[in-house]
Protein backbone atom coordinates (compact mmCIF):
# COMPACT_ATOMS: atom_id res chain seq x y z
CA UNK A 1 0.00 0.00 0.00
CA UNK A 2 0.95 3.43 -0.59
CA UNK A 3 2.92 4.87 2.73
CA UNK A 4 1.20 8.53 1.65
CA UNK A 5 -2.49 7.37 1.46
CA UNK A 6 -3.67 10.58 3.42
CA UNK A 7 -6.32 13.06 2.83
CA UNK A 8 -9.46 11.89 1.85
CA UNK A 9 -11.56 8.97 0.33
CA UNK A 10 -11.20 7.18 3.58
CA UNK A 11 -13.68 5.83 6.05
CA UNK A 12 -14.38 6.96 9.86
CA UNK A 13 -12.79 3.46 11.13
CA UNK A 14 -9.21 5.30 8.98
CA UNK A 15 -10.02 9.28 10.36
CA UNK A 16 -6.45 9.28 10.86
CA UNK A 17 -5.69 9.23 7.13
CA UNK A 18 -8.56 11.77 6.71
CA UNK A 19 -6.20 14.72 6.52
CA UNK A 20 -3.09 15.68 4.59
CA UNK A 21 -1.16 18.88 4.08
CA UNK A 22 1.50 18.45 0.95
CA UNK A 23 4.04 21.16 0.96
CA UNK A 24 6.56 22.27 -1.31
CA UNK A 25 8.55 25.45 -2.60
CA UNK A 26 8.83 26.05 -6.63
CA UNK A 27 10.54 28.17 -8.78
CA UNK A 28 9.15 30.16 -12.34
CA UNK A 29 11.13 31.07 -14.49
CA UNK A 30 10.01 34.02 -16.56
CA UNK A 31 6.11 34.78 -17.66
CA UNK A 32 7.61 34.78 -21.12
CA UNK A 33 8.71 30.84 -20.79
CA UNK A 34 5.59 29.58 -19.92
CA UNK A 35 3.28 28.55 -22.22
CA UNK A 36 1.56 25.64 -20.84
CA UNK A 37 -0.09 24.56 -17.57
CA UNK A 38 2.51 22.90 -15.07
CA UNK A 39 1.45 20.00 -12.67
CA UNK A 40 2.41 20.65 -9.25
CA UNK A 41 1.03 17.86 -7.77
CA UNK A 42 -1.11 15.05 -9.25
CA UNK A 43 -2.70 11.74 -7.39
CA UNK A 44 -3.42 8.63 -9.54
CA UNK A 45 -4.61 5.64 -9.61
CA UNK A 46 -2.32 3.25 -11.19
CA UNK A 47 -4.28 0.27 -12.69
CA UNK A 48 -1.34 -2.07 -13.55
CA UNK A 49 0.01 -0.32 -16.95
CA UNK A 50 3.43 0.82 -17.02
CA UNK A 51 3.58 3.58 -14.62
CA UNK A 52 6.34 5.95 -16.74
CA UNK A 53 2.34 6.48 -18.60
CA UNK A 54 1.37 8.31 -15.52
CA UNK A 55 4.38 10.70 -15.78
CA UNK A 56 2.58 12.41 -18.75
CA UNK A 57 0.68 15.55 -17.75
CA UNK A 58 -1.99 14.57 -20.56
CA UNK A 59 -2.66 11.22 -18.89
CA UNK A 60 -5.81 12.08 -16.65
CA UNK A 61 -7.78 9.05 -16.89
CA UNK A 62 -6.43 7.85 -14.08
CA UNK A 63 -6.36 10.92 -11.96
CA UNK A 64 -8.05 11.48 -8.76
CA UNK A 65 -6.86 15.33 -8.38
CA UNK A 66 -4.17 17.53 -9.33
CA UNK A 67 -2.90 20.89 -8.72
CA UNK A 68 -1.71 23.21 -11.48
CA UNK A 69 -0.27 26.41 -12.08
CA UNK A 70 -1.54 28.09 -15.45
CA UNK A 71 0.33 30.35 -17.76
CA UNK A 72 -1.31 32.91 -16.29
CA UNK A 73 0.08 32.45 -12.53
CA UNK A 74 -3.03 31.12 -11.08
CA UNK A 75 -3.58 27.94 -9.36
CA UNK A 76 -6.65 25.23 -9.93
CA UNK A 77 -7.11 22.20 -7.83
CA UNK A 78 -9.26 19.86 -10.27
CA UNK A 79 -10.61 16.53 -9.99
CA UNK A 80 -12.17 14.32 -12.85
CA UNK A 81 -11.81 16.94 -15.41
CA UNK A 82 -13.48 19.64 -13.44
CA UNK A 83 -12.02 22.36 -11.71
CA UNK A 84 -12.98 22.55 -7.88
CA UNK A 85 -11.06 25.40 -6.59
CA UNK A 86 -9.33 28.19 -8.39
CA UNK A 87 -7.22 31.36 -7.40
CA UNK A 88 -9.11 32.99 -10.65
CA UNK A 89 -10.50 36.45 -9.18
CA UNK A 90 -12.74 37.49 -12.10
CA UNK A 91 -12.69 41.03 -10.37
CA UNK A 92 -8.68 41.14 -11.59
CA UNK A 93 -8.26 43.71 -14.39
CA UNK A 94 -4.77 42.25 -15.40
CA UNK A 95 -5.69 38.43 -15.50
CA UNK A 96 -2.54 37.83 -14.01
CA UNK A 97 -2.41 35.50 -11.06
CA UNK A 98 -0.84 35.62 -7.16
CA UNK A 99 2.56 33.18 -8.73
CA UNK A 100 5.87 34.90 -8.64
CA UNK A 101 7.69 34.84 -11.61
CA UNK A 102 11.63 35.57 -12.26
CA UNK A 103 12.14 39.09 -12.79
CA UNK A 104 13.96 40.69 -15.67
CA UNK A 105 16.74 41.30 -13.33
CA UNK A 106 16.97 37.43 -12.39
CA UNK A 107 15.35 37.59 -9.13
CA UNK A 108 12.44 36.62 -7.79
CA UNK A 109 10.43 33.29 -8.91
CA UNK A 110 10.37 31.02 -5.89
CA UNK A 111 6.92 30.31 -4.11
CA UNK A 112 5.77 28.23 -1.17
CA UNK A 113 2.75 26.22 -1.63
CA UNK A 114 0.46 24.05 0.30
CA UNK A 115 -2.81 22.66 -0.09
CA UNK A 116 -4.53 21.11 2.52
CA UNK A 117 -7.36 18.05 2.37
CA UNK A 118 -9.30 17.25 4.92
CA UNK A 119 -12.17 14.83 4.52
CA UNK A 120 -13.19 14.48 8.46
CA UNK A 121 -17.15 15.50 9.40
CA UNK A 122 -18.00 15.40 5.18
CA UNK A 123 -21.49 13.82 4.54
CA UNK A 124 -19.78 12.43 1.62
CA UNK A 125 -16.82 9.78 1.20
CA UNK A 126 -16.27 11.80 -1.92
CA UNK A 127 -16.58 15.29 0.09
CA UNK A 128 -13.22 17.19 1.26
CA UNK A 129 -12.25 20.32 2.59
CA UNK A 130 -9.32 21.68 0.26
CA UNK A 131 -7.33 25.14 1.25
CA UNK A 132 -4.61 26.55 -0.99
CA UNK A 133 -2.11 28.62 0.95
CA UNK A 134 0.43 30.51 -1.11
CA UNK A 135 3.26 32.43 0.49
CA UNK A 136 1.91 31.90 3.26
CA UNK A 137 -1.98 32.91 3.53
CA UNK A 138 -4.70 30.97 2.21
CA UNK A 139 -5.68 31.88 -0.92
CA UNK A 140 -8.20 29.73 -1.75
CA UNK A 141 -11.02 27.65 0.09
CA UNK A 142 -14.05 24.94 -0.35
CA UNK A 143 -15.56 22.22 0.32
CA UNK A 144 -14.57 20.07 -3.25
CA UNK A 145 -15.95 16.64 -4.69
CA UNK A 146 -13.20 14.04 -5.14
CA UNK A 147 -14.25 12.09 -8.66
CA UNK A 148 -12.97 8.73 -8.56
CA UNK A 149 -11.22 7.92 -12.41
CA UNK A 150 -13.07 6.09 -14.68
CA UNK A 151 -11.54 2.97 -13.58
CA UNK A 152 -12.70 3.08 -10.16
CA UNK A 153 -16.53 3.92 -11.06
CA UNK A 154 -19.16 1.88 -9.13
CA UNK A 155 -16.31 1.29 -6.53
CA UNK A 156 -18.80 1.43 -3.60
CA UNK A 157 -17.49 -1.09 -0.49
CA UNK A 158 -15.04 -0.29 1.80
CA UNK A 159 -12.89 -2.90 0.60
CA UNK A 160 -12.80 -1.72 -2.96
CA UNK A 161 -12.36 1.70 -2.17
CA UNK A 162 -9.59 0.61 0.42
CA UNK A 163 -7.48 -1.36 -2.52
CA UNK A 164 -8.05 1.48 -4.85
CA UNK A 165 -6.30 3.94 -2.87
CA UNK A 166 -3.17 1.70 -1.80
CA UNK A 167 -2.79 1.33 -5.81
CA UNK A 168 -2.62 5.05 -6.20
CA UNK A 169 1.07 7.43 -6.31
CA UNK A 170 1.59 11.17 -5.96
CA UNK A 171 3.68 12.92 -9.26
CA UNK A 172 5.41 16.56 -9.08
CA UNK A 173 6.20 18.83 -11.40
CA UNK A 174 4.62 17.34 -14.77
CA UNK A 175 4.81 19.42 -18.14
CA UNK A 176 7.28 21.33 -16.44
CA UNK A 177 8.91 24.32 -18.30
CA UNK A 178 12.83 24.88 -18.82
CA UNK A 179 14.28 26.45 -15.81
CA UNK A 180 11.32 25.29 -13.86
CA UNK A 181 12.65 23.69 -10.37
CA UNK A 182 10.76 21.96 -6.87
CA UNK A 183 12.70 21.53 -3.57
CA UNK A 184 11.24 20.70 -0.06
CA UNK A 185 8.50 18.76 -0.82
CA UNK A 186 6.75 17.70 2.68
CA UNK A 187 3.81 15.51 3.03
CA UNK A 188 1.85 15.98 6.94
CA UNK A 189 -1.40 13.64 7.89
CA UNK A 190 -1.88 16.82 9.44
CA UNK A 191 -4.20 19.86 8.08
CA UNK A 192 -1.26 22.22 9.22
CA UNK A 193 -2.49 25.79 10.37
CA UNK A 194 -1.22 29.04 8.47
CA UNK A 195 1.13 30.18 10.73
CA UNK A 196 2.85 26.89 10.53
CA UNK A 197 3.30 26.97 7.04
Amino acid sequence: GSSIDVGMLHLEKHSHRQRCTIEMWFYLPSVKQICEEIVLIRRSVCSGEDISKLCSANETLNMIWELVVLPSGHLELRSGSKVQLTTKDPESEDGMGPVSWQREDGYGGWNHVAVIFSSRNMESIKNCECKIVLKGEIIATSIIDIALPDSAIGTTSEESLETIMKRTAIFFGLQAAAGFRMTDIRIWSCERKEEDI
